[in-house]
Protein backbone atom coordinates (compact mmCIF):
# COMPACT_ATOMS: atom_id res chain seq x y z
CA UNK A 1 0.00 0.00 0.00
CA UNK A 2 1.23 3.16 -1.04
CA UNK A 3 1.16 6.76 1.21
CA UNK A 4 -1.76 7.97 -1.23
CA UNK A 5 -3.47 4.96 -0.94
CA UNK A 6 -3.29 5.20 3.13
CA UNK A 7 -4.33 8.97 2.90
CA UNK A 8 -7.43 8.01 0.59
CA UNK A 9 -8.31 4.88 3.18
CA UNK A 10 -8.07 6.99 6.36
CA UNK A 11 -10.20 9.87 4.72
CA UNK A 12 -12.78 7.32 3.88
CA UNK A 13 -12.73 6.25 7.43
CA UNK A 14 -13.42 9.49 9.12
CA UNK A 15 -16.28 9.89 6.70
CA UNK A 16 -14.17 13.04 4.65
CA UNK A 17 -14.88 13.79 1.30
CA UNK A 18 -11.74 14.51 -0.86
CA UNK A 19 -13.19 17.49 -1.86
CA UNK A 20 -13.36 19.06 1.80
CA UNK A 21 -10.08 17.69 2.41
CA UNK A 22 -8.48 19.23 -0.90
CA UNK A 23 -10.16 22.68 0.32
CA UNK A 24 -9.77 22.68 3.98
CA UNK A 25 -5.55 22.34 3.35
CA UNK A 26 -5.34 24.27 0.80
CA UNK A 27 -4.45 21.52 -1.90
CA UNK A 28 -4.47 22.24 -5.73
CA UNK A 29 -7.09 19.60 -6.94
CA UNK A 30 -4.68 19.18 -9.93
CA UNK A 31 -1.64 18.29 -7.39
CA UNK A 32 -3.30 15.62 -5.59
CA UNK A 33 -5.38 14.01 -8.78
CA UNK A 34 -1.42 13.76 -9.61
CA UNK A 35 -0.63 12.06 -6.55
CA UNK A 36 -3.59 10.00 -7.04
CA UNK A 37 -3.45 8.95 -10.36
CA UNK A 38 0.41 8.78 -10.66
CA UNK A 39 1.00 6.76 -7.46
CA UNK A 40 3.22 9.61 -6.34
CA UNK A 41 4.08 10.76 -2.48
CA UNK A 42 2.87 13.87 -1.02
CA UNK A 43 5.64 17.01 -0.81
CA UNK A 44 7.02 16.78 2.95
CA UNK A 45 5.28 20.36 3.00
CA UNK A 46 1.69 18.59 3.10
CA UNK A 47 2.53 16.07 4.94
CA UNK A 48 2.15 17.12 8.64
CA UNK A 49 -1.16 19.08 7.75
CA UNK A 50 -2.38 15.85 6.45
CA UNK A 51 -1.49 13.68 9.07
CA UNK A 52 -2.75 16.30 11.37
CA UNK A 53 -6.12 16.78 9.47
CA UNK A 54 -7.24 12.87 9.41
CA UNK A 55 -5.94 12.74 13.22
CA UNK A 56 -2.85 10.21 13.11
CA UNK A 57 1.01 10.79 12.59
CA UNK A 58 3.48 11.55 9.62
CA UNK A 59 4.80 7.54 10.39
CA UNK A 60 1.88 6.20 9.87
CA UNK A 61 1.09 8.03 6.46
CA UNK A 62 4.68 6.98 5.51
CA UNK A 63 4.72 3.92 6.55
CA UNK A 64 1.48 2.36 7.67
CA UNK A 65 2.81 1.56 10.75
CA UNK A 66 2.54 3.41 14.30
CA UNK A 67 4.90 1.91 16.94
CA UNK A 68 3.27 -1.02 18.47
CA UNK A 69 0.01 -0.71 16.92
CA UNK A 70 -1.06 -0.89 13.55
CA UNK A 71 -3.45 0.83 13.23
CA UNK A 72 -3.75 5.07 12.85
CA UNK A 73 -5.50 7.15 15.52
CA UNK A 74 -8.87 7.14 14.97
CA UNK A 75 -11.87 9.42 16.74
CA UNK A 76 -13.50 6.43 18.36
CA UNK A 77 -9.83 5.33 20.03
CA UNK A 78 -10.01 6.60 23.95
CA UNK A 79 -5.97 7.12 23.58
CA UNK A 80 -3.61 8.11 26.12
CA UNK A 81 -1.69 11.27 26.21
CA UNK A 82 1.54 11.23 27.31
CA UNK A 83 3.91 13.85 28.27
CA UNK A 84 6.93 14.75 25.92
CA UNK A 85 9.63 16.25 27.23
CA UNK A 86 12.11 18.67 26.13
CA UNK A 87 14.98 16.97 28.15
CA UNK A 88 15.46 14.10 31.03
CA UNK A 89 17.67 15.81 33.52
CA UNK A 90 19.69 13.16 36.53
CA UNK A 91 18.29 12.84 39.66
CA UNK A 92 14.63 14.00 38.81
CA UNK A 93 12.13 11.64 38.80
CA UNK A 94 10.24 11.67 35.79
CA UNK A 95 7.26 12.56 37.34
CA UNK A 96 8.62 15.63 38.43
CA UNK A 97 10.54 16.96 35.53
CA UNK A 98 8.74 20.34 34.18
CA UNK A 99 10.39 20.37 31.29
CA UNK A 100 7.05 19.95 28.99
CA UNK A 101 6.97 20.60 25.49
CA UNK A 102 3.85 18.72 24.14
CA UNK A 103 1.71 15.52 24.29
CA UNK A 104 1.55 12.66 22.16
CA UNK A 105 -1.21 10.14 22.00
CA UNK A 106 -0.89 6.41 22.30
CA UNK A 107 -3.00 3.68 22.07
CA UNK A 108 -5.04 2.41 24.97
CA UNK A 109 -3.46 -1.08 24.26
CA UNK A 110 0.31 0.12 24.89
CA UNK A 111 -0.71 2.48 27.60
CA UNK A 112 -1.95 -0.79 29.34
CA UNK A 113 1.62 -2.13 28.75
CA UNK A 114 3.16 0.31 31.39
CA UNK A 115 4.40 3.99 32.13
CA UNK A 116 5.19 5.77 29.41
CA UNK A 117 6.88 9.54 28.41
CA UNK A 118 8.11 10.85 25.24
CA UNK A 119 11.20 12.87 24.59
CA UNK A 120 12.73 15.04 21.74
CA UNK A 121 15.80 13.71 20.28
CA UNK A 122 18.23 16.75 20.34
CA UNK A 123 20.87 15.03 18.32
CA UNK A 124 21.96 13.02 14.89
CA UNK A 125 23.92 10.00 16.73
CA UNK A 126 21.33 7.79 16.08
CA UNK A 127 20.40 8.96 12.56
CA UNK A 128 18.84 7.24 10.05
CA UNK A 129 16.86 5.06 12.74
CA UNK A 130 15.88 8.24 14.96
CA UNK A 131 16.23 11.66 13.22
CA UNK A 132 17.19 14.50 14.87
CA UNK A 133 13.51 16.62 15.93
CA UNK A 134 11.96 13.02 16.83
CA UNK A 135 9.57 12.41 19.96
CA UNK A 136 10.28 8.87 21.11
CA UNK A 137 8.36 7.05 23.08
CA UNK A 138 9.94 5.69 25.97
CA UNK A 139 8.55 2.82 28.15
CA UNK A 140 10.07 3.89 31.88
CA UNK A 141 11.85 0.49 32.47
CA UNK A 142 15.15 -0.09 34.48
CA UNK A 143 16.63 -2.73 32.31
CA UNK A 144 16.07 -3.46 28.80
CA UNK A 145 17.42 -6.57 26.12
CA UNK A 146 20.35 -6.69 24.38
CA UNK A 147 20.00 -5.19 21.03
CA UNK A 148 17.12 -2.47 22.21
CA UNK A 149 16.86 0.94 21.82
CA UNK A 150 17.34 3.01 25.67
CA UNK A 151 17.19 6.48 27.14
CA UNK A 152 20.27 6.38 29.59
CA UNK A 153 21.31 8.65 32.39
CA UNK A 154 25.07 9.25 33.05
CA UNK A 155 26.37 10.73 36.08
CA UNK A 156 24.63 14.50 36.05
CA UNK A 157 24.42 14.68 32.98
CA UNK A 158 21.01 14.28 30.76
CA UNK A 159 20.03 11.57 29.04
CA UNK A 160 21.27 9.87 26.09
CA UNK A 161 19.23 7.80 23.49
CA UNK A 162 21.67 4.56 22.45
CA UNK A 163 21.61 1.27 21.12
CA UNK A 164 22.38 -1.11 24.33
CA UNK A 165 25.20 -4.17 24.31
CA UNK A 166 25.09 -5.70 28.11
CA UNK A 167 28.09 -7.92 28.82
CA UNK A 168 29.82 -9.50 32.01
CA UNK A 169 31.92 -6.80 32.83
CA UNK A 170 29.89 -4.01 31.65
CA UNK A 171 27.75 -2.19 29.35
CA UNK A 172 28.11 -0.66 25.81
CA UNK A 173 26.25 2.27 24.52
CA UNK A 174 26.20 2.29 20.46
CA UNK A 175 24.99 4.76 18.40
CA UNK A 176 23.73 4.11 14.87
CA UNK A 177 25.66 7.51 13.41
CA UNK A 178 29.09 5.90 12.11
CA UNK A 179 30.30 9.11 12.91
CA UNK A 180 29.95 9.01 16.82
CA UNK A 181 32.26 5.92 18.74
CA UNK A 182 30.91 3.30 20.69
CA UNK A 183 31.14 3.96 24.88
CA UNK A 184 31.89 1.21 27.19
CA UNK A 185 31.38 1.79 30.78
CA UNK A 186 32.58 -0.80 32.98
CA UNK A 187 30.63 -2.45 36.45
CA UNK A 188 32.46 -0.31 38.23
CA UNK A 189 32.01 2.66 36.42
CA UNK A 190 28.20 1.97 35.91
CA UNK A 191 27.76 2.24 40.08
CA UNK A 192 30.07 5.00 40.57
CA UNK A 193 28.82 7.55 37.83
CA UNK A 194 25.94 6.12 38.00
CA UNK A 195 24.84 4.73 34.94
CA UNK A 196 21.20 3.98 34.67
CA UNK A 197 18.59 2.66 32.13
CA UNK A 198 15.45 4.63 32.77
CA UNK A 199 13.13 3.48 29.92
CA UNK A 200 13.17 1.49 26.54
CA UNK A 201 12.36 3.29 23.20
CA UNK A 202 9.17 1.51 21.25
CA UNK A 203 8.37 3.73 18.94
CA UNK A 204 10.32 7.00 16.89
CA UNK A 205 7.90 9.49 15.62
CA UNK A 206 9.34 12.19 12.96
CA UNK A 207 8.47 15.46 13.40
CA UNK A 208 9.38 17.80 10.30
Amino acid sequence: MNIITRIENRREELGIKRSKMIADLNIPSSTYYTWKKNGTNPDCDYLIPLAKYLKTSVTYILSGVDGDDTKPISLQSNSTSIRVLGRVAAGVPIEAIEDVIGEEPISPKLAETGDYFGLRISGDSMEPAIHYGSIVIVRQQNDVENGDTAIVMIGNRDATCKRIEKFENGIMLIPVNKEYEEKFYTNEEIEKLPVRIIGKVVESRMKF
